[in-house]
């Protein structure tokens, strides 16, 4: 078995990324990686299971929905992680026990519609806001619970027009300002009792004088 100096010496003229080699890196953090080239370097001295491994991970790096094929014993929290980060949607292929709330914010971050897939007691105020921070009209997955006025903040803050989709009582000044400081356009969806002064002014882009 070469010495892990040995095998970044090997992975480096293969091309691969110093960043984070050291002398310090073991084998399963190279795999957790940089898994194909893992593979190349020291595949030949790779357990089984470790062999496995990396062929998982470079799976789902290039398809999160591969992990829908891997085992229960497979799925690693690391494998879960890389999966959700390469397509939110892979979250939905997840049990109960892999939706981490890292692993359901990671889902979001990629993909805000992805919390579709999430049940209730996953869906945090942080899963939510990091969703509509995504994508606005992720809003239209969520409860009126789920709808804080920062979670409605942070969609129209994202998508303007995501103001059409937000009942009358979630339609705060502060949301109806942030709306159509995103987009002008936006005040085409409130009601004339809802273009109050300071939201008539946010539109034309100068803000109301105190």
């Amino acid at each position: 078995m070469k010495t892990i100096k040995e095998y970044i010496d090997k992975a480096r003229s293969l091309g691969a990324c110093e960043d984070g080699l050291s002398a310090a890196t073991t084998v399963d953090e190279i795999i957790n990686r940089w898994p194909v080239w893992a593979l190349r370097v020291a595949g030949c001295d790779m357990s089984p299971e470790q062999r496995m491994a990396a062929v998982c991970l470079a799976a789902v790096q290039r398809d999160g929905h591969a992990i829908v094929y891997m085992t229960a014993k497979q799925r690693t929290p690391a494998l879960c992680m890389a999966a959700v980060r390469q397509d939110g949607y892979a979250v939905e292929y997840l049990s109960a026990e892999q939706r981490t709330e890292d692993i359901c914010l990671a889902a979001v971050e990629q993909n805000g519609v992805a919390i579709r897939h999430l049940t209730p007691a996953q869906r945090s105020e942080a899963v939510c806001l990091a969703a509509v921070r995504q994508y606005g009209h992720a809003i239209a997955y969520m409860s009126a619970e789920e709808r804080t006025e920062g979670v409605c903040l942070a969609a129209v803050r994202q998508c303007g027009h995501v103001i059409r989709q937000l009942t009358p009582a979630q339609r705060t000044e502060a949301v109806c300002i942030a709306a159509v400081r995103r987009d002008p356009y936006a005040i085409e969806y409130l009601t004339p009792k809802q273009r109050t002064k300071a939201v008539l002014a946010a539109a034309a882009g100068r803000p109301k004088k105190l």
